[in-house]
């Protein structure tokens, strides 16, 4: 999602600055040199546009034409309202910031309130009394903001192929031009001959084509004629956007990932690598800063003398849509902190008692490789990911990018991630797993398994000098009746593995499949009477499998039932803890009797869980993080170990969870026999990346700024 607008406030006092970010929910502000965000402002109406009036006074523009001042009161109280004047009855569409001038231009629908085939283009200026809108002309009515651009004194658009232009001089008669990019390339689409990008500083413009190449026109007033290009560069694969700095300096940021610091006065651009795929650009008016708006929804600060990151907004390492982006999974070798995946590429540990971010991890970073005429970066997405305690191994596939790849690496677990090894695997691969607590060299192994339900497994030995390598082991390659892989479990000491299959490609019944992957045989095929849906370890001997109607756990050594629930709920085992997810509720379960042991209560639907202790002798305690079906995250803190409740079960339920979704505190009349305890007081949401970015939603507008 591209932005309409984008930037910078800087303070009068050197060295410090701001930047304000726009969300549906209000305005958040941050301090340019640390990222740190020093006020929140929240609106009565939505605003559209934010933007700074002066050096101490922020303005939002919301969709009713309402303009209000929110001047600073200082860093204990911040951003206050202040005064406010509605300056048109249109409804505004989107609004875009005139630096040079300090003033606001808004496109809007016209007198009728209805969107036709053009909207009003304006101008609201800012007195010392009031604010003023002026309607200068009219523009097509299904222009975006990423299509416009104000310079000095011209508003200008793309649509198609075509750039057009507006100016709005108060002493002339506005004028209006275009110009029309006509060549075509042989294998290239239509949409990749149209126009992408737009940007305008002072008299400048620069415009970005489908296909990659940039367009650059300087000194276009006073005349404003859009004729030929002055001049083009050509250093990305597609869709760059662009941003045009002071004495006509190109930045443009690639799909591919490369940030590019272009001048007619260097023959070659600079280049400068980002750490996650771009969505927005946008430079301050003086040429100091840039910002980086990405997938992951951070925002970078970049400093353009030195071409390199400044700072990161805090508060933003979080998928714009939690629930379906967030990746996250238990560190075996850390018994009190989570791993998340939240970018392409991008791993971070978080303390599961604090919810301080302790590391991050860029694990797929590309070294860039420029050439003549073009730039080569790729990304590569984390698809699946095992942090044992021996090495992690990342299952990762390019993106942006039009060859396809995929790849599995293999990581020393030092302070951080240490590249050991990478394979090429087929592109067909979509799980890894390893061995969650290794007894012996044998054990340190990690298995991949494709759609087609073809095995690989890797294994670590000693070199000559003594050094860990990992091989592919080619010894040890299986494949299960060429049917369609619906996932695994992981390793169990001594090579004990469970996949699960579909039995043909057009039926819904599945099965469990045991392995021996010392010896890589499949020990017996569990037919089961639907699709599964996952599996894993509860103990050395038990494993649980979910299917869409029901769940049951297996003994691995008699290959027999121990336990059956007639309905289906997701569940979260492990060899440490097995919980269950009904709704709100979640139970702890006794994975050898299916038997209640501990409920909690959530105030959202649980879809997922990790345990983690923290290995204290003195107080010891224990912390369940749960991750509801929105995205929220909570955690619940057990200072002491579950104690059983005294008293046996005075009746046997007819199936284990028949009491499922009580929340009574006396487990004898529910037939269980356990006393649940009640832990809803400790329920508490986590602030999972040093704020709680779990609640903040996507910023898609940044405050333009006026230097002073």
């Amino acid at each position: 999602m591209n932005m309409p607008s984008q930037g910078f406030r800087k303070w009068q006092q050197p060295g410090t600055g701001w930047v304000a970010g726009l969300s549906s929910d209000g305005v958040l502000v941050w301090d340019t040199s640390q990222g740190n965000r020093v006020s929140v402002i929240n609106p009565e109406e939505a605003p559209i546009a934010v933007l700074f009036r002066d050096s101490e006074t922020l303005i939002t523009v919301s969709a009713t034409g309402n303009v209000i001042d929110w001047p600073w009161k200082g860093k204990d109280i911040g951003f206050v309202r202040g005064a406010s004047q509605r300056v048109t009855a249109n409804i505004i569409q989107y609004a875009l910031h005139n630096s040079s001038s300090n003033r606001c231009c808004v496109v809007m629908n016209g007198c009728d309130g209805k969107k036709g085939a053009h909207c009003i283009f304006g101008e609201i200026s800012f007195n010392n009394d009031a604010s003023e809108l002026k309607e200068i002309g009219q523009v097509p009515a299904d222009l975006t903001a990423q299509q416009s651009a104000v310079g000095d004194g011209f508003f200008a658009y793309i649509k198609d192929r075509t750039l057009y232009g507006l100016t709005f001089d108060n002493s002339k008669m506005p004028r209006q031009s275009s110009y029309t990019n006509k060549a075509r390339f042989a294998g290239r689409t239509t949409e990749e001959h149209h126009f992408f990008d737009i940007s305008s500083c002072g008299n400048s413009i620069a415009v970005s084509t489908g296909y990659g190449r940039v367009f650059i026109w300087q000194n276009v007033m006073p005349k404003f004629e859009l004729g030929a290009p002055t001049e083009s560069v050509h250093w990305h694969s597609t869709s760059p956007m662009v941003a045009l700095g002071l004495s006509g300096v190109l930045y443009s940021l690639g799909k591919e990932g490369t940030l590019l610091k272009y001048s007619s006065a260097r023959n070659k651009p600079s280049f400068h690598r980002t750490d996650g795929l771009p969505q927005h650009l946008h430079i301050s008016p003086d040429g100091a800063l840039l910002a980086l708006l990405k997938e992951d929804n951070s925002v970078s600060l970049i400093n353009t003398a030195a071409f390199a990151q400044q700072a990161v907004c805090e508060g933003f390492y979080h998928q714009k849509n939690m629930a379906a982006g967030l990746k996250w999974f238990a560190d075996f070798s850390y018994s009190s902190t989570i791993a998340s995946s939240y970018a392409p590429g991008m791993l971070q540990w978080v303390n599961a008692f604090t919810g301080i971010t302790e590391q991050t991890c860029d694990a797929t970073l590309e070294n860039l490789e420029i050439r003549s005429q073009d730039s080569c970066a790729t990304y590569c997405s984390i698809n699946d990911v095992f942090l044992a305690g021996y090495a992690a191994a990342t299952l990762e596939s390019r993106v942006n990018w039009t060859s396809p790849l995929k790849r599995i690496r293999i990581w020393e677990r030092r302070s951080n991630l240490h590249l050991i090894e990478t394979f090429s695997v087929d592109e067909a691969t979509i799980a890894i797993a390893g061995c969650s607590k290794p007894l012996t060299q044998e054990d340190q192994i990690f298995v991949a398994a494709t759609a087609d339900s073809k095995i690989t497994v890797y294994h670590s030995s000693r070199d000559g000098s003594g050094k860990t390598v990992w091989v592919e082991d080619l010894a040890r390659r299986a494949s299960w009746q060429q049917t369609q892989f619906l996932g695994c479990s992981s390793i169990l000491p001594g090579g004990y593995w469970v996949s699960l299959h579909s039995t043909s490609p057009t039926s819904n019944i599945g099965c469990a499949v045991i392995w021996d992957l010392s010896e890589m045989r499949p020990i017996e095929a569990i037919p089961l009477h639907s699709s599964p849906q996952y599996v894993e370890w509860a103990t050395e001997s038990i494993f649980i499998v979910g299917l869409k109607e029901k769940v049951f756990a297996f003994d691995r050594n008699t290959l027999k039932v121990v336990w059956l629930v007639e309905e289906s709920l997701p569940m979260c085992a492990s060899l440490d803890a097995c919980f269950v997810m009904d709704g709100r509720n979640v139970l702890r379960i006794e994975p050898s009797t299916c038997r209640i042991l501990e409920s909690l209560v959530f105030p959202k639907e649980i879809e997922s869980v990790v345990l983690r202790q923290k290995p204290d002798t003195v107080s010891p305690a224990t912390c369940l993080i749960a991750k509801a079906r929105d995205g929220s995250l909570f955690r619940s803190m057990q200072r002491k170990s579950f104690v059983r409740a005294e008293g046996e079960p005075k009746k046997q339920a007819k199936t284990p969870f028949a009491a499922l979704s009580a929340t009574g505190d006396d487990g004898e009349d529910l037939g269980l026999g356990y006393r649940p305890a009640s832990e809803a007081k400790l329920v508490k949401p986590l602030k999972l990346f040093d704020a709680p970015a779990h609640l903040l939603p996507p910023v898609w507008q940044m405050a333009p700024h006026v230097h002073h």
